[in-house]
């Protein structure tokens, strides 16, 4: 019996469409890495779903670098906002830009435009997954492009996805058994007399 769990059945489903994948702007290490895999198809299926989870990391990470961008550049241009409203420095020492109320709407869109693409984009961990939900559950997407049914319907997806592989992992956990109350014993008095040993 095979201790290896064939998830190909799964695989289609999972796949990162190809447009996720083209916006992940990769360093120079990934992108020999990338290149090995498409040269050396894997050979087992934890390689091939190890590879399917590094798509998964690397296109979720863009995407999460891209939310939490734009949500620092709303951050900072509300506190150069006030700062300059209440002349909290002198003139000249804030950057010489114009935050205006039309600014601040573009930082808006493009922040909310972020957000939809990450809940879309296939999430690489079971947390990203809650994540997800928390969003939906708080109406965090409300003035998004993104509706409550593209949300669910890719939280179903992933949530088919995750139980496979936690149980497999459950399932490799479960092998190991833990030593016998006697054993535990005899290792303790075996620990007890090597320490009197080095006393002596």
């Amino acid at each position: 019996m095979s201790n290896i769990i064939d998830l190909s059945a799964m695989r289609a489903s999972r796949v990162l469409p190809p447009q996720i994948v083209a916006e992940v702007e990769m360093p120079p290490k990934l992108m020999r890495q990338q290149l090995r895999w498409q040269q050396e198809p894997p050979q087992t299926e934890t390689a091939k779903n190890t590879r399917l989870r590094h798509q998964r990391r690397d296109a979720w990470y863009a995407a999460e670098a891209r939310t939490r961008y734009w949500s620092a550049r709303m951050k900072l241009h509300s506190a150069i906002e006030s700062a300059s409203r209440w002349e909290a420095f002198p003139k000249g020492a804030l950057e010489e830009q114009d935050y205006d109320r039309d600014g601040w709407i573009l930082l808006v869109r493009t922040f909310r435009s972020a957000l939809a693409k990450q809940l879309l984009t296939p999430a690489w961990r079971a947390a990203d997954v809650t994540w997800k939900q928390k969003v939906l559950a708080a109406g965090q997407h409300k003035y998004t492009d993104v509706t409550d049914d593209q949300i669910e319907s890719a939280i179903q997806r992933e949530s088919s996805f995750w139980p496979l592989i936690l149980g497999a992992a459950s399932a490799r956990r479960h092998r190991y058994e833990a030593p016998a109350p006697n054993d535990r014993k005899r290792d303790r008095q075996r620990l007890m007399t090597h320490r009197r040993r080095l006393r002596r």
